[in-house]
């Protein structure tokens, strides 16, 4: 094989695949436009390069008229390919030229195809005897002199922008300066050999294969720099979102624990109440003592007194355990947590606001463990048994009631508060967990109990469903349970 047709065959093949990859490249990022049009010029070239008459070698000038005119077709889709790629990637405004430099492409093209009137009937012969080339070509006509001088003149114009860059010292102009002349000094070069000016062989298609690789080289470069960015923005945002995130969620549980502590403070009386009266009993009896202190006979009353006290304190104890329990603050910890235990240990806080509005009644099934924190699900039982109770009038404890249960509902647990209170109105019931949102008179509710507990149950990968009739309300709250 000759370096001729060793070139012909390497030439279209290396500039249809350059086409293909740029054009990969845009179909997944439409964005980068510039690489669509890079594309269409690459495929110029690959079509301008596989029509050669150096590669087909005609030996008849019908033959050499055919492969020159649709070589020539391809180089007006070259000239429209580069004219948009330029636009595109120097960022340029120049739509008057733009639209005279597609229309002449256009008709260019189409003119080569449609007659091969760009070349006469007159034989030239081509001999390159250290090419090993020996062929017959036509000799141009007036016509396509005149139309490859306007080929030409455009290309010069479209090559210019580049050219004035080339003082910006920008790494996207520089590498295409020496490329761009030596195709545009090749491109003369083909130009006066077809007009018959001198002989030589013609060199075009390879000023095209390295303007091709020179470009595709940038924007690959380009590509690759924009990915990085895309990594290192991507990488800051993450760390951004997941300082936000973590800021949050403490926001959040400040928001809970305020809201916790409203609703104790709601329960402050009750819980007074239940403090004062094992306190008074103590009191009592220590009075008592003092008494039997003087009166030594009596002494047998001691031991059953002080048991007396040690029940009170225990009370008292138990109490104020409970609470602090209820109030401790959630961290968010992750631990193995037993609902019913919850459910028990908020009971005793909220005996004395349920005594004159409802019998309050727990039937807690043994049910799995959760993972979650313990304080933040004490919150939601907390809220939901206050709500379940404030819809209860006072007044009528015997004929009301609130049922706290729970059900082991197969992969995950089930807590269930129902109450026979006044019910929820239908337009009322989608809002019921948004945020600030209460039916309460002004003053005795903050509207963030059940949007809180909404937003825990969430965050323990749970969920929320009520139920509501004219008769009573029915919250359930499902939680998966802890895997073995």
């Amino acid at each position: 094989m000759g370096i001729a047709a060793f070139l012909g065959l390497v030439t279209p093949i290396v500039a249809l695949y350059t086409g293909l990859f740029h054009a990969s490249i845009w179909w997944r990022r439409r964005s980068q436009r510039e690489h669509m049009w890079f594309a269409l010029m690459a495929f110029g070239v690959t079509g301008f390069a596989a029509f050669a008459p150096e590669m087909w070698v005609p030996q008849s000038v019908a033959e050499g008229r055919v492969l020159q005119s649709i070589q020539l077709s391809f180089a007006g889709l070259l000239l429209l390919g580069f004219a948009r790629f330029t636009v595109f990637y120097l960022s340029l405004h120049r739509p008057l030229a733009l639209r005279l430099t597609t229309g002449f492409a256009i008709v260019f093209g189409l003119g080569g195809f449609a007659g091969q009137i760009y070349f006469a009937d007159a034989e030239v012969v081509r001999r390159f005897p250290f090419m090993g080339l020996d062929y017959i070509e036509a000799q141009m006509s007036p016509l396509g002199a005149i139309a490859s001088g306007g080929l030409v003149g455009l290309f010069l114009y479209w090559v210019a922008p580049y050219a004035r860059s080339r003082h910006r010292n920008d790494p996207a102009v520089r590498p295409l300066l020496a490329p761009s002349f030596l195709w545009l000094s090749f491109g003369i070069n083909d130009f006066l050999v077809s007009l018959g000016l001198y002989d030589a062989p013609y060199l075009l298609v390879y000023g095209y294969v390295a303007l091709v690789v020179g470009i595709s080289v940038v924007l690959v470069r380009r590509f690759v720099d924009t990915m990085d960015e895309v990594e290192r923005l991507a990488g800051n945002l993450h760390g951004l979102v997941e300082a936000r995130t973590a800021e949050l969620r403490q926001k959040d549980l400040q928001l809970a624990q305020g809201e916790k502590m409203a609703a104790i403070g709601t329960l402050a009386a009750g819980i007074a109440h239940e403090i004062n009266n094992p306190m008074a009993f103590v009191t009592s009896n220590l009075n008592r003592l003092e008494e039997l202190w003087t009166k030594p006979d009596d002494a047998e009353d001691v031991e059953a007194i002080l048991a007396e006290c040690r029940e009170g304190t225990a009370r008292v104890r138990a109490i104020v355990s409970n609470l602090l329990q209820v109030a401790r603050r959630g961290e968010g910890r992750s631990e193995r947590v037993d609902l019913c235990s919850v459910v028990r240990t908020v009971l005793p806080i909220v005996q004395h606001e349920a005594r004159y509005r409802a019998e309050l009644r727990a039937e807690l099934a043994p049910v799995p463990t959760v993972t979650g924190d313990a304080g933040l699900l004490g919150q939601v039982v907390l809220n939901l048994v206050l709500n379940a109770l404030q819809a209860i009038g006072e007044g009528a404890p015997s004929r009301n009631r609130v049922v706290i249960s729970t059900r082991d509902a197969g992969g995950s647990v089930q807590l269930r508060v129902e109450d026979t209170g006044c019910g929820i109105p239908a337009d009322v019931l989608p809002k019921i967990f948004d945020p600030f949102f209460t039916t309460k008179e002004s003053g005795k509710g903050t509207g963030l109990g059940l949007a809180i507990s909404y937003q825990i149950v969430s965050q323990h990968g749970g969920r929320i469903d009520v139920e509501s009739t004219r008769t009573g309300s029915r919250f359930t709250v499902e939680l998966p349970a802890t895997a073995a």
